[in-house]
């Protein structure tokens, strides 16, 4: 009872964000990527209300849901089902199709996928795999941060170097978030044996 609750927790609060995005973000990098790496996560939180079981294809199952929906956009669905007057339903179904959505969908659902793995592990070998997984995502964000840096060296382009400086802080604050939480778990295990 307690996972479900937790789930119900995390599910409202994912909600409460994507609408929160929807309504009041306007811009070219929360809205249109993190939106939708999150949306992926809210439909797994809410699932495991109804299945608070481990299932490991769940994620799986969910990009597959997700790219499903986001090919319907192709064949304008909101449109066909007689809601595309309708703002919410419009931003509810979705109205365009974009390919990167279904790169989000599957960054969402990787993070998932890392997250039912950690929920495998016994729970003395649970740090080590955190940790390892942390350190791994802190080197990816330093390196994609890092790709970005070309951007910010031309400010005459505003798009290109708003992107830049957008993803630099996006990634130098993943990497010290998941090097922080790759160090304390390596604490912690050692603390335990």
């Amino acid at each position: 009872m307690r996972k479900r609750i937790g789930y119900g927790i995390v599910t409202m609060i994912l909600l409460a964000v994507e609408v929160f995005i929807a309504l009041f973000v306007h811009d070219s990098f929360i809205r249109p990527y993190v939106g939708d790496v999150l949306v992926v996560i809210a439909i797994y939180s809410f699932i495991r209300i109804l299945i608070p079981q481990r299932c490991k294809l769940l994620p799986l199952w969910i990009f597959l849901f997700a790219a499903g929906w986001e090919v319907l956009q192709l064949f304008h669905m909101v449109d066909l089902l007689g809601l595309g007057e309708s703002r919410f339903f419009r931003i509810l179904i979705g109205s365009v199709f974009d390919w990167k959505d279904i790169v989000c969908y599957a960054v969402g659902c990787l993070l998932l996928a890392v997250y039912e793995m950690i929920l495998a592990a016994p729970i003395e070998e649970r740090f080590n795999r955190i940790s390892n997984i942390s350190f791994v995502i802190s080197v990816a964000a330093l390196v994609t941060g890092a790709a970005f840096h070309g951007y910010r060296m031309h400010p005459e382009n505003e798009t290109n170097y708003q992107l830049g400086v957008t993803m630099g802080i996006v990634m130098i604050s993943i990497f010290a978030l998941t090097l922080g939480v790759g160090i304390v778990c390596r604490i912690l295990r050692k603390k335990g044996r």
